[in-house]
């Protein structure tokens, strides 16, 4: 909460903040039904209207937003209360969760060659350090075995990894 320059004390405030986050996550599993990059699209727009552009999240502005992906508006808007919905953002939970995922913004990096074996990067001073991730495979060793202040996740629950790196 401190990230939101918010009054702890403001329970009213507090419930409005989760609330709205809580659709907010709910609206990009929504996009994501309809594919990545229209997801990705819209999660980028809502982070620059909202983030950058300080506007207050709304209907209107999420139907506008979604309207700029070329996405199916009519499915969006269905889907963006659906079950389905909400179970898949429940299971990311339990993901996280097991991961041992505890503030944002955080990270985990995985090695392919090993299912077994990932870092947790846990807030902004540790992200900095993704750049260093990225380079050949020797690097990514080294790196790995240097990080004795990060944890490994647990790997209980992984269903659709796409690439090395998951945002939670």
């Amino acid at each position: 909460m401190d990230y939101l320059s918010m009054n702890k004390a403001d329970l009213v405030l507090r419930n409005e903040q989760t609330n709205q986050i809580y659709a907010a996550s709910l609206d990009y599993k929504a996009a994501q039904l309809q594919g990545k990059k229209i997801a990705r699209d819209f999660l980028l727009k809502l982070q620059q209207r909202i983030g950058i552009e300080k506007q207050e999240y709304c209907d209107t502005l999420v139907k506008e937003l979604f309207s700029e992906t070329n996405g199916d508006l009519e499915m969006f808007l269905e889907d963006r209360t659906s079950e389905l919905v909400k179970k898949n953002f429940a299971t990311d939970q339990r993901v996280a969760k097991d991961m041992g995922i505890t503030i944002t913004p955080s990270a985990v990096v995985y090695d392919f060659s090993s299912e077994e074996y990932g870092v947790l990067l846990e807030g902004s001073e540790e992200l900095k350090s993704l750049p260093l991730i990225f380079g050949t495979a020797t690097e990514l060793d080294t790196f790995l075995q240097s990080a004795q202040s990060l944890q490994a996740p647990k790997l209980s629950m992984i269903h659709e990894i796409d690439s090395g790196l998951i945002l939670l």
